[in-house]
């Protein structure tokens, strides 16, 4: 992992949409990784010359500066992990010239650094909030310095005292030299970021530039293309449609008709139907009559069956009278021949009267089929009328939506009139 990696693994991502809260978070955990190259020197410097209190007071900062990253990590905050570490610099920065001369310490210097810091890390706000504390600071002991009130100061050697001073002004210089580094890094990328903005921004332009060259090319396709759409809207609204909404129109009276016809026919087959039934039925009670005809010739044969017997039983008895019976004889005989004669005439009525029947039989059996196929022709010719209604349905629904369609088409044809699509 290379060392950007190793930085931005401590920078959370609601940082590092903002670019430059990204690129302060980086300077700050940077300087916080270095610090440690500063304090530890000056810890034991402090510890050296006699003063526990600087060096653990130095010790501390150093502690709360290099734990920025997690700081940073932690709480998704610049701000607050800055200023934390500005508060501990600027309580070093405060003890150091209260135990060192005050007003005349050279440690004051070091003062200078806390804005400095402030403006490169967090922001301007930062910067002048630390740049006010600081300046209340310098009031504070020019005031006590002003009141004769006497502050602590370390008893150094000569050589001592030369070594802290010359600390105290190369310290904020390098300070300064560190801080300005950062700012011309910072400097360079933002202007390597609005080189590189600039030039996409040039490459949109030139996008731009051709993309208005497709969308002119586009309009004048499109010119064509609606005033063919146009001229078509225009023929089809002034022919087909019309051609079609009146076709529907003939086909929407032709079914109300066939419909009207359909019903008229209905009707009739329903009176046929109504007519062979009562046929049917009529042509039963004449069967049934040819029945009781049938049975009255078969009783009149009978009579003449018996009535012959009789003839010959009267023509034995008058042949046993002799000349006495003669006159009985020849009634006999005639009564025998209209016996003989009636058994004829019974037996032709009945043999006609059966082959009427027959037919009836017949008669009957085809107007029965005649009847059912009359009630199957009624239910399909009913079937049809309701067919031939849903077709009239239909066709009148056409012609509503062919007269929509040609209302439609009409204003597409005003807007295309009117320009109104070139317009936007």
């Amino acid at each position: 992992m290379n060392k950007t990696g190793f930085i931005n693994n401590f920078i959370p991502d609601i940082l590092k949409q903002d670019e430059d809260q990204y690129r302060r978070a980086r300077y700050l955990i940077m300087y916080a990784f270095l610090s440690p190259l500063f304090f530890i020197p000056n810890a034991l410097k402090w510890f050296y010359m006699g003063s526990q209190i600087l060096a653990l007071s130095m010790t501390g900062v150093m502690l709360i500066t290099i734990m920025v990253p997690f700081y940073i990590k932690i709480t998704s905050s610049l701000a607050f992990a800055g200023n934390l570490v500005f508060a501990a610099l600027a309580w070093h920065f405060m003890l150091l010239p209260f135990m060192t001369g005050g007003i005349d310490s050279s440690a004051l210097s070091w003062n200078l650094v806390i804005p400095v810091f402030a403006a490169t890390f967090v922001g301007s706000k930062s910067s002048i909030f630390w740049t006010f504390i600081m300046l209340i600071e310098i009031l504070v002991l020019y005031r006590l310095k002003t009141a004769g009130f006497e502050l602590p100061s370390l008893a150094l050697s000569p050589e001592q005292l030369l070594q802290t001073r010359l600390a105290n002004i190369i310290g904020p210089l390098l300070s300064m030299v560190v801080t300005l580094f950062f700012v011309d890094k910072g400097i360079k990328e933002t202007l390597t970021s609005l080189s590189l903005a600039l030039k996409a921004k040039e490459n949109t332009m030139n996008d731009l530039q051709k993309t208005k060259a497709k969308i002119e090319q586009l309009v004048n396709n499109l010119q064509q293309i609606f005033n063919q759409v146009e001229d078509n809207t225009g023929r089809l609204l002034n022919v087909s449609l019309k051609n079609i909404a009146s076709m529907t129109h003939k086909n929407a009276d032709h079914s109300d008709q066939s419909g009207l016809f359909m019903e008229e026919f209905h009707k009739a087959v329903a009176g046929a139907k109504v007519s062979m039934d009562k046929l049917a039925v009529l042509m039963g009670e004449i069967s049934e009559s040819a029945g009781e005809t049938t049975r009255i010739a078969q009783t009149i044969h009978t009579i003449a069956f018996q009535t012959n017997i009789l003839a010959l039983n009267a023509a034995i008895e008058a042949s046993k009278a002799g000349e006495a019976g003669a006159g009985f004889s020849v009634v006999a005989s005639e009564v025998k021949e209209l016996a003989r004669q009636t058994a004829e005439a019974a037996q032709g009525s009945e043999h006609l009267i059966s082959d009427s029947t027959q037919k009836i039989i017949i008669g009957r059996e085809l107007a029965v089929n005649t009847c059912e196929l009359f009630s199957k022709l009624s239910n399909d010719i009913s079937k049809v009328s309701r067919q031939i209604k849903e077709i009239a349905l239909v066709s009148n629904n056409q012609v509503t939506s062919i007269q929509q369609i040609s209302t439609a088409i009409r204003e597409i044809d005003q807007l295309l009139q009117k320009g109104i699509f070139l317009k936007i």
